[in-house]
Protein backbone atom coordinates (compact mmCIF):
# COMPACT_ATOMS: atom_id res chain seq x y z
CA UNK A 1 0.00 0.00 0.00
CA UNK A 2 1.42 3.67 -0.65
CA UNK A 3 2.14 6.42 1.77
CA UNK A 4 -0.59 8.70 3.22
CA UNK A 5 -0.75 11.73 2.19
CA UNK A 6 0.61 13.25 6.15
CA UNK A 7 3.47 10.19 5.22
CA UNK A 8 4.34 12.45 1.83
CA UNK A 9 4.09 15.91 3.59
CA UNK A 10 6.29 14.68 6.33
CA UNK A 11 8.94 13.42 3.83
CA UNK A 12 8.83 15.96 1.67
CA UNK A 13 8.81 19.02 4.57
CA UNK A 14 10.15 17.53 7.43
CA UNK A 15 13.92 19.04 7.80
CA UNK A 16 12.49 22.25 6.35
CA UNK A 17 9.62 22.20 9.12
CA UNK A 18 12.13 20.91 11.85
CA UNK A 19 14.40 24.18 11.08
CA UNK A 20 11.44 26.56 11.27
CA UNK A 21 10.58 24.90 14.55
CA UNK A 22 13.66 25.02 15.85
CA UNK A 23 14.46 28.69 14.88
CA UNK A 24 10.75 29.18 16.40
CA UNK A 25 11.68 27.49 20.07
CA UNK A 26 14.88 29.99 20.42
CA UNK A 27 13.00 32.60 20.06
CA UNK A 28 10.81 32.28 22.23
CA UNK A 29 10.41 31.99 26.34
CA UNK A 30 11.69 29.08 27.82
CA UNK A 31 8.71 29.02 29.75
CA UNK A 32 6.68 28.22 26.35
CA UNK A 33 8.65 25.89 24.84
CA UNK A 34 7.34 22.48 26.46
CA UNK A 35 3.38 23.55 25.17
CA UNK A 36 4.95 24.35 22.08
CA UNK A 37 7.01 20.69 21.71
CA UNK A 38 3.68 19.29 22.95
CA UNK A 39 1.49 21.13 20.08
CA UNK A 40 3.53 20.30 16.98
CA UNK A 41 4.35 16.45 17.98
CA UNK A 42 0.70 16.33 17.79
CA UNK A 43 0.41 15.48 21.46
CA UNK A 44 -2.37 17.93 22.29
CA UNK A 45 -4.76 19.71 20.41
CA UNK A 46 -5.27 22.35 24.15
CA UNK A 47 -1.41 22.84 23.91
CA UNK A 48 -1.87 23.70 20.07
CA UNK A 49 -4.44 26.05 20.69
CA UNK A 50 -2.27 27.56 23.62
CA UNK A 51 0.80 27.84 22.10
CA UNK A 52 -0.99 29.60 19.00
CA UNK A 53 -2.60 32.43 21.40
CA UNK A 54 1.06 32.92 23.47
CA UNK A 55 2.38 33.36 20.11
CA UNK A 56 0.32 35.62 18.79
CA UNK A 57 0.14 37.98 21.85
CA UNK A 58 3.90 37.94 22.04
CA UNK A 59 4.03 35.63 24.77
CA UNK A 60 2.31 37.33 27.22
CA UNK A 61 -0.23 35.47 28.85
CA UNK A 62 -1.95 38.35 30.46
CA UNK A 63 -2.79 39.52 26.81
CA UNK A 64 -4.67 36.56 25.85
CA UNK A 65 -7.54 36.91 28.54
CA UNK A 66 -7.92 40.44 27.24
CA UNK A 67 -7.73 39.73 23.45
CA UNK A 68 -9.63 41.62 21.33
CA UNK A 69 -9.51 39.64 18.02
CA UNK A 70 -13.23 38.89 18.25
CA UNK A 71 -12.71 37.13 14.59
CA UNK A 72 -10.28 34.65 15.89
CA UNK A 73 -11.52 31.32 14.90
CA UNK A 74 -9.54 30.75 18.48
CA UNK A 75 -11.38 33.21 20.40
CA UNK A 76 -14.29 30.78 21.97
CA UNK A 77 -11.54 28.50 23.02
CA UNK A 78 -8.42 30.70 24.34
CA UNK A 79 -6.77 29.91 27.75
CA UNK A 80 -6.63 31.90 30.59
CA UNK A 81 -9.66 33.69 30.29
CA UNK A 82 -11.34 34.95 32.72
CA UNK A 83 -15.14 33.62 33.27
CA UNK A 84 -18.35 35.48 34.82
CA UNK A 85 -20.69 33.23 36.94
CA UNK A 86 -23.04 31.63 35.02
CA UNK A 87 -20.76 31.43 31.60
CA UNK A 88 -21.10 28.53 29.19
CA UNK A 89 -17.76 28.05 27.77
CA UNK A 90 -17.50 26.02 24.37
CA UNK A 91 -16.56 23.43 25.91
CA UNK A 92 -20.13 23.07 28.26
CA UNK A 93 -21.96 23.09 25.26
CA UNK A 94 -19.83 20.10 23.66
CA UNK A 95 -20.37 18.67 26.79
CA UNK A 96 -24.62 19.28 26.67
CA UNK A 97 -24.77 17.29 23.20
CA UNK A 98 -24.63 20.54 21.31
CA UNK A 99 -22.87 21.26 17.93
CA UNK A 100 -21.05 24.69 18.89
CA UNK A 101 -22.55 27.57 21.09
CA UNK A 102 -23.49 29.03 17.70
CA UNK A 103 -26.10 26.70 17.00
CA UNK A 104 -27.31 27.14 20.23
CA UNK A 105 -30.26 29.54 20.55
CA UNK A 106 -32.48 29.29 23.81
CA UNK A 107 -36.02 28.72 22.98
CA UNK A 108 -39.22 30.31 24.62
CA UNK A 109 -39.67 27.66 27.37
CA UNK A 110 -35.69 28.37 28.41
CA UNK A 111 -34.45 25.11 26.89
CA UNK A 112 -31.52 25.19 24.56
CA UNK A 113 -32.53 24.05 20.70
CA UNK A 114 -30.42 23.12 18.28
CA UNK A 115 -30.88 25.02 15.18
CA UNK A 116 -28.88 22.43 12.96
CA UNK A 117 -30.77 19.58 13.98
CA UNK A 118 -34.36 21.50 15.71
CA UNK A 119 -33.60 19.36 19.01
CA UNK A 120 -34.24 20.72 22.43
CA UNK A 121 -31.84 20.10 25.56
Amino acid sequence: MGQSFQELVEKEYGVEREAQMETRLNNMPSTCRATYKKAVRHKSMRAAVNSQCLECVGYQRKEISVCTDLACPLYSYRPFQKRTSGEQTPQDFARDGLRSPLCAVESKNGRYMDSDRGNTR
